[in-house]
């Protein structure tokens, strides 16, 4: 029987590379069989039948998911990131839930969420990690409920910890992405991601420059943090500090750290801290923001001066 099966997913396998093909109830009942299958091997080429049936075919999409497939990939993701079978289950996970919310859905309610966020816990090295990222970045765009799940499964912090592979690296790549669709529409990722220190292996990405796609997407995820006031100062921060990466590939998020050092030229302006006006300066200064937002801030130093000399003179 189990060579019986396994010959079946194989066979599976073959034809699910024509992407137009339809699945049949049956289609759909033999695929749920073969996912759960002793054979490790028989499940894992049905777990990459189902990722090559589902893209970009809604029909088989819902079949898949109607006809009770999700649950079986799901436990294959329990094999663990040196399983085949996980690794290919991630990657069909990935196929149903694009363009899908029902689906999206669906794959949170089955429970995929932690052992999603256990195979990024892999590393960067492991394929099954960088397709649990995938996954991630497809569960959360555009949906707020997967987006609060994966902060409430512990799934920025390992998120985070691929930033350090580099903006060469595909672990950054997908990391970086799952990080912005998660810092979508939602005030309290923002913070999480803030506080997991994802800001400065963030700006350190943007030294790939704009032909580096993981740089392209911590430039994007830096301008969401930005709507944060805390998460803003640490952003600021480090995207002026001296050795800095430069900003002139990525000129959307230069605009978005103007309008943020404008804002708290503002505020500063009103403050009695020389060191915070100075830095304030030197930051503007740095983004060549306009020299009339600066106005009130020199004019505030000087006034500081002044009185501290006239204080020492007495």
């Amino acid at each position: 029987m189990q060579a019986f099966l396994a010959e079946c997913a194989e066979k599976l396998l073959d034809a699910a590379h024509d992407e137009t093909e339809q699945l049949s109830t049956a289609a759909v009942a033999t695929i749920v069989a073969l996912l759960l299958a002793d054979d490790d091997a028989t499940a894992a080429n049905a777990a990459a039948a189902v990722g090559y049936l589902a893209s970009g075919n809604p029909v088989n999409k819902d079949a898949i998911r109607t006809g009770g497939g999700i649950a079986p990939l799901i436990g294959l993701l329990q094999k663990g990131a040196d399983a085949q079978a996980a690794r290919n289950a991630a990657g069909a996970l990935t196929s149903l839930a694009k363009l899908s919310p029902a689906n999206k859905n669906a794959i949170r309610k089955a429970g995929a969420i932690e052992p999603l966020v256990a195979l990024v816990g892999a590393g960067g090295q492991s394929e099954a990690a960088r397709q649990a990222m995938a996954t991630l970045t497809s569960l959360a765009l555009n949906n707020p409920a997967n987006q609060e799940a994966i902060r409430e499964a512990n799934g920025i912090v390992p998120l985070v910890r691929q930033l350090a592979e580099g903006s060469g690296s595909e672990a950054a790549r997908f990391a970086t992405a799952a990080l912005s669709n998660l810092a979508r529409s939602s005030a309290e990722n923002k913070e999480a991601i803030a506080e997991a220190g994802a800001i400065p292996p963030l700006v350190q990405l943007l030294h790939g420059g704009a032909t580096s796609k993981a740089a392209v997407a911590a430039a994007t995820t830096l301008e969401l943090l930005t709507s944060e006031a805390a998460a803003a100062a640490a952003v600021l921060a480090a995207a002026t500090a001296p050795k800095a990466p430069s900003l002139t590939p990525f000129p959307k998020f230069v605009k978005c750290l103007r309008g943020v050092t404008a804002q708290q030229l503002q505020i500063t302006a009103a403050a009695d801290d020389a060191a915070a006006l100075n830095l304030a300066l030197e930051q503007a200064t740095a983004l060549q923001v306009d020299a009339d937002c600066m106005e009130g801030v020199w004019a505030r130093l000087a006034t500081l001066c002044e009185a501290a000399r006239a204080e020492k003179e007495e």
